[in-house]
């Protein structure tokens, strides 16, 4: 059995489900999505909400309930709650559950060949991590219910335009969130117009699609030199987000920011010729080895 416990938002959550998914197959075991972390922050600045249930995921959700112990929620979202021994036992005592967690930022080749029950944490952000069952995983993130009428317009729009960029601008917690501002930052105004340029040698006709948690600081602060549309749609993104990134992935190329969730947006992309520009600079600090967070054959700058 192999409990992963899920934290951050999309794009983090995604990332441990990769990996989870990757193990739980090469053990042969069943997976289990721990939501507790996602819905028990007690930061209502940077409370995050469990999104993987808008995907066509197999896995099974657990989290812990102060009333009842272990809660499940089937994939219909439909809660039972009870005595449920065994995993009751796992649950409350994880000595029963190896612990796994990342001893450094940078892919770990010897956590997959772990075997066992294991209950995972950490952010393992590498695609190495599920290389190898990439087609699964893109299977498994399939969104699980058919686009709105208005999302599928967009979609529409986007799959019509020729040159089709999605680039992502990421604010919130990276630009006014006390320490996830110091210890991510945001990227640069030179960054999006470095990018562009390379965009403009290697596409004919590019045409940008600014997505973006602030999009109306983006429409103030940021000129671009392609032609633009903002996708500043009439709802919360945080609601969205999982819309929005299914329309990002619809997108041709990729201009991202140092954030998980416009890599995703990009890694679930389907076209062979794809571009994607990334962030040399993932974080702050420059002593922490990001070398293997984006694929080879992405370019950083």
């Amino acid at each position: 059995m192999i409990v992963v416990q899920l934290t951050g938002g999309l794009g983090n959550q995604l990332f441990q489900y990769a990996f989870a998914r990757h193990l739980a197959l090469l053990n042969e075991s069943d997976l289990l999505l721990d939501t507790t972390q996602v819905e028990s922050r007690s930061d209502p600045s940077h409370r995050r909400q469990y999104k993987l249930h808008h995907f066509s995921i197999p896995s099974q959700v657990v989290s812990w309930d102060s009333r009842f112990g272990l809660s499940f929620q089937a994939k219909d979202h439909r809660y039972s709650r009870g005595p449920v021994s065994l995993l009751s036992r796992l649950f409350r005592n994880r000595r029963h559950l190896q612990e796994l967690s990342e001893s450094r930022f940078h892919f770990e080749a010897n956590a997959l060949a772990r075997r066992g029950d294991f209950y995972v944490t950490s952010y393992w952000q590498s695609p190495r991590y599920f290389d190898l069952i990439a087609n699964q995983i893109r299977a498994d993130l399939v969104l699980d219910q058919p686009l709105s009428h208005e999302h599928q317009l967009i979609k529409d729009q986007i799959e019509a335009t020729a040159g089709s960029i999605a680039l992502i601008v990421r604010r919130g917690d990276f630009a006014n969130h006390p320490h996830h501002s110091k210890f991510h930052g945001c990227c640069s105004y030179e960054y999006y117009q470095n990018a562009q340029a390379v965009i403009r040698s290697r596409v004919q006709d590019p045409h940008l699609f600014i997505f973006s948690d602030d999009i109306d600081w983006v429409r103030r602060n940021m000129n671009f030199s392609c032609p633009a549309t903002f996708m500043d749609h009439p709802y919360d993104h945080s609601h969205y987000d999982y819309v929005d990134l299914h329309l990002i992935s619809t997108c041709q190329h990729h201009i991202i920011a140092n954030s998980t969730y416009g890599w995703w947006g990009a890694w679930l992309n389907q076209y062979s010729d794809q571009i994607v520009i990334a962030p040399k600079r993932w974080f702050l600090d420059a002593s922490i080895d990001t070398s293997d967070v984006c694929p080879g054959e992405w370019i950083r700058i």
